[in-house]
């Protein structure tokens, strides 16, 4: 995975770190924010939020992991707006 890539992006290392982050998943966000008007870099880290989110269920590592993705965010507005779609995900208990 290009470290070039990511930081276009604005991700941390840790979303890979943690395996939440594919080198096909980045890719197809690079090749669409290159080919689109769209440069909110946020709006890329928050659908990998969303995909984050179609899990059925999260662990408790996941979850600790998924809270520190979002706090770590350098816009903390979309941070707070990942955290919060996760209070309401269904698989929590």
């Amino acid at each position: 995975m290009d470290q070039s890539d990511l930081e276009l992006l604005g991700y941390s290392p840790k979303w890979v770190e943690y395996g939440d982050l594919t080198p096909e998943f980045l890719l197809a966000q690079v090749a669409r924010f290159h080919s689109s008007h769209d440069k909110n870099t946020e709006h890329y880290r928050y659908a990998a939020f969303k995909h984050l989110q179609r899990r059925a269920a999260l662990s408790d590592l996941e979850f600790d992991q998924y809270v520190e993705l979002a706090t770590l965010d350098p816009d903390p507005g979309m941070g707070t707006a990942a955290i919060i779609d996760l209070v309401h995900h269904p698989g929590l208990t």
